[in-house]
């Protein structure tokens, strides 16, 4: 079995898209906010909302509408929701892992796409993030397309043509519109650390920079979508402008989002990508001791060679947008998810290099392409073995209890959406589990009105609500169901009927 195996190949590729499809099983919405990017989907097709949505707590939903667009439109053509919901991070890691494919290959030798491919799937976040219902899969997939335009430009060594800028300004576009302008701290820094560094070193500069209109005219939808948003929606510059975006550059007592230290990232990086990040510096130190060793060594015939203009680009691709990140004091592990598929073209790079140097060494290294061979196979393996212990422990712990109260709550609602309500819940996800596209536009006065004059016929409340309100009801809600959720926010939810 070796990296050249097509059989090793399609193991290796099929183990990731199983393992892909499968990691998040059973499906629920109650983690890292999946919920507020599911409701947008449901709000877009049930509640005719297609630009400007809102979260199930009635405030504006903080991000551009492209995924919710795409997974609204799986759902019209038939797929279910808990499938749409999951479609376009799905579709977009099997874009990235076809990506370093080919890249992989083009880059060094057969062999060094399989390389690539695999330090992708298997690690931590990827895992979790292929069909998780966020906005960071999809975000890798642009930002990819992006960089490999640029390597493909310094690859050949030719200018920009319009063909690649207009491919470069679709790409950006979409991202905007997928998750704000945040590709361009993954993009542009990059492209500035590259041109300087070639200047530095003296070298002949390779075509880096598509020019400004490339860059600039992408930006130009997603601002109109939030000028229009300004001008529509008194809330917007708020929860969207303020609140999302301004407020995560914010330190000190009045920071609403807890700031991180500086090496946040780096910390994340090294052991959610395990073995790679350990593999990445083990062998980019082996280089540096060796390029230092033949240095000092005026008679070594071994040389090693100058690091290539695609491998610079890599670098600058990955460290230029790890210190940006850095530098913003909100931070959250999936925020610096797109550096992640360049790191796993450079590792790629670096041992496909190793194997070449090893088997041309005056004393050849026999078990190297066995070690890079194991390395891939152990990942796939070991983080296989760890996405079903993850199932096992979700199935175990019951995370997906208040979909199985609202499934059970079915039959009771009325078919006449106004006659029942979600009142303040803790968690969105209920909204999404009933598919009920309305935000909580009643207040608890209302709701408790309507409930004694008998137009609220179901109540779906949990029991802090109830303690704070429950003397104002002329008759108390008759209880047929009850949850209680064993995730974040632990809320027992209740069911009630008129009696």
């Amino acid at each position: 079995m070796t990296l050249s195996s097509k059989w090793f190949l399609f193991a290796v590729v099929a183990l990731a898209v199983v393992v892909f499809s499968v990691r998040n099983l059973p499906w629920h919405y109650e983690a890292y906010d999946e919920a507020k990017q599911a409701f947008t989907s449901i709000q877009m097709v049930e509640g005719g909302k297609w630009w400007y949505q809102e979260t199930a707590r009635g405030r504006s939903a903080t991000k551009p509408p492209l995924q919710g667009w795409v997974a609204a439109g799986f759902h019209l053509v038939g797929v279910p929701w808990p499938v749409a919901f999951r479609l376009p991070p799905f579709l977009a890691s099997l874009a990235i892992l076809w990506g370093l494919y080919v890249w992989g290959n083009r880059l060094t030798a057969r062999g060094g796409g399989l390389i690539a491919l695999a330090a992708f799937a298997f690690n931590m976040l990827s895992l979790r993030l292929a069909t998780l219902v966020r906005t960071d899969m999809a975000l890798a997939a642009f930002t990819l397309g992006a960089g490999l335009l640029f390597l493909e430009r310094i690859q050949a060594g030719q200018p920009w043509t319009a063909k690649h800028r207009w491919l470069l300004g679709v790409l950006l576009a979409f991202a905007c519109f997928l998750k704000g302008p945040i590709i361009y701290v993954f993009v542009v820094p990059a492209m500035v650390a590259y041109l300087v560094t070639n200047r530095f070193r003296g070298r002949t500069l390779a075509p880096a920079w598509p020019g400004f209109l490339a860059l600039l005219l992408p930006l130009l939808p997603f601002a109109l979508w939030v000028g229009v948003g300004l001008k529509v929606n008194e809330a917007f510059y708020k929860e969207v402008v303020h609140d999302e975006f301004l407020q995560r550059f914010e330190t000190g007592d009045e920071a609403r989002y807890e700031p991180q230290p500086v090496y946040f990232y780096v910390t994340h990086l090294l052991h959610k990508w395990l073995p790679w990040s350990a593999a990445l510096l083990i062998l980019a130190g082996g280089w540096w001791k060796n390029r230092r060793s033949s240095a000092a060594s005026a008679h070594s015939d071994q040389r090693l060679p100058v690091l290539s203009n695609e491998t610079i680009w890599l670098i600058c691709w990955i460290l230029a947008g790890l210190v940006v990140m850095s530098l913003v004091p909100s931070k959250r592990p999936d925020r610096i998810y797109p550096v992640l598929p360049p790191m796993c073209l450079l590792i790629s790079l670096t041992a496909m290099d190793w194997l070449r140097r090893a088997a041309a060494a005056p004393k050849p290294v026999r078990w190297a392409p066995a070690a890079v061979t194991g390395l891939v196979a152990f990942s796939a393996v070991a983080w296989s073995v760890y996405g079903a212990l993850e199932i096992r422990r979700t199935v175990a712990e019951n995370h997906t209890v208040l979909k199985q109260f609202c499934d059970q709550a079915r039959p009771y609602l009325p078919a006449d959406r106004g006659e029942w309500e979600i009142v303040r819940p803790k968690h969105e996800s209920l909204s999404c589990y009933l598919e009920d596209p309305r935000p909580p536009v009643r207040s608890s006065s209302d709701t408790i009105r309507e409930w004694n004059e008998g137009k609220l016929k179901a109540i779906i409340y949990h029991d802090e609500w109830m303690e704070k309100y429950g003397d104002r009801f002329d008759h108390l809600p008759k209880d047929v169901l009850s949850a209680t959720s064993v995730l974040e926010n632990t809320a027992t939810y209740h069911l009630g009927v008129q009696p």
